[in-house]
């Protein structure tokens, strides 16, 4: 496996250039889902309907497993699991050994649809046609009650957890320590947290009802962003921008993928040059310095990294605050800088890769000027960060690299 430095060099030759749906890598078929894994070691996982590529992006190879693999989650520096299965006996949680291939069941369970890990607290969390899965260690897991219900996507946001049931919303607070459950008159399949904390769901299928519903206290309460029959998924990538993507029955017609304006209620379509219209998953490269988009899709997995943006007119090229950091990539400590234009009440926070806020840095009012702060993370894992700072009406973000 390479080490994340080695990655980040050729990432950021790739990043020079900005182009439009392109091969994300030679892997073909039909790819339910991408993985990222921001540990050290660093690789990449793509899930099939017949297997799973490990390291797609620089050395593939294939492991076949006759069932579709839809999730990952890292386990050690030699194994990872993955979860798999479309209702056969073979259904379930598996652990994959990185140097032997080798596959080892370590909980069966029909109809599986996501395996994710809680990067905060670092439980487990896997949902299936039975109920909800969780462990702590990756090896353990508790099974579900007799009667939970489907369990079929999860969401995090800071500490917030939000996980779909069947026309439920299950909600904690706390990292998983507590639980509300909200009734729901909508049938979600797909959550997604902006980095804001409003909830997105996708409500699948052909009904009055169908489309993308948003949620500003964590599925208590939804509004209608748009309706849309056979929606499929919803995400956004770290500039925050939201994605939605369609995915209908054989023989029809998909909308292919779009970027969704809430503040302007508006749809861009973004399917010029894309092969593919059939959208599985939408996700994003974490480690590329240029906004990206990558849709998984039934003939392969494409990269965007030009966007379409609304009517907005970008006046100013110049980045609001002038965010930066040195040295990039750091171990423990990096020095942010950043530099206000007048006397401002200023909020700075860091985020992991699934938007959770690990730290917050400045929450005070500053004079106006240049302004530096150290953040160590020695307790923190390998992986790339987000830097968020807003300030006198304006924002910036800066990506952090942690390597250990």
């Amino acid at each position: 496996m390479r080490t994340l430095m080695a990655l980040l060099i050729v990432i950021s030759i790739m990043s020079l250039n900005a182009q439009d749906w392109l091969p994300f890598n030679s892997i073909e078929g039909n790819i339910q889902t991408l993985f990222f894994n921001l540990e050290n070691p660093y690789y990449t996982m793509a899930g099939t309907d017949n297997g799973l590529y490990i390291d797609p992006e620089v050395q593939t190879e294939f492991v076949q497993t006759n069932l579709p693999v839809v999730g990952f989650a890292p386990l050690d520096d030699t194994h990872c699991l993955f979860i798999m299965g479309d209702g056969s006996w073979s259904d379930g949680i598996y652990q994959l050994d990185l140097e032997t291939n080798q596959q080892e069941v370590a909980v069966y369970s029909p109809w599986p649809y996501f395996l994710e890990k809680d990067q905060s607290t670092g439980i487990y969390y896997a949902g299936a046609e039975y109920g909800l899965y969780t462990s702590e260690d990756g090896i353990t897991w508790d099974a579900p009650g007799d009667d939970e219900g489907a369990r079929y996507d999860i969401a995090f946001w800071n500490t917030d957890i939000a996980i779909c049931g069947e026309y439920c919303i299950y909600h904690s607070a706390d990292g998983g320590d507590n639980w509300n459950t909200y009734t729901t008159s909508q049938q979600f399949t797909d959550l997604a947290y902006n980095s804001s904390g409003t909830l997105y769901g996708v409500f699948d299928g052909v009904s009055n009802s169908s489309g993308l519903w948003s949620s500003q206290n964590n599925g208590q309460n939804w509004t209608l962003e748009f309706y849309s029959d056979n929606l499929h998924c919803v995400n956004w990538n770290w500039c925050n921008y939201l994605f939605v993507g369609w995915n209908p029955p054989v023989g029809t017609t998909s909308e292919g993928i779009a970027m969704w304006h809430p503040d302007i209620w508006e749809l861009e379509y973004m399917n010029s040059d894309l092969p593919n219209l059939q959208i599985n998953s939408i996700t994003f490269h974490p480690l590329i310095d240029c906004e990206n988009v990558i849709a998984c899709t039934e003939d392969g997995v494409y990269m965007n990294t030009t966007f379409p943006y609304g009517t907005e007119e970008v006046t100013d090229p110049k980045p609001a605050l002038e965010l930066y950091n040195y040295p990039n990539p750091f171990n423990p400590e990096t020095t942010i800088r950043f530099t206000l234009e007048r006397p401002s009440f200023c909020e700075m926070s860091i985020y992991n890769a699934r938007g959770q806020r690990i730290a917050r840095l400045i929450h005070e009012k500053l004079s106006a000027g240049p302004h530096t702060i150290v953040w160590n993370a020695e307790n923190v894992s390998s992986g790339i960060y987000t830097c968020r700072v807003n300030a006198g009406g304006k924002q910036d973000v800066r990506r952090l690299a942690l390597i250990k």
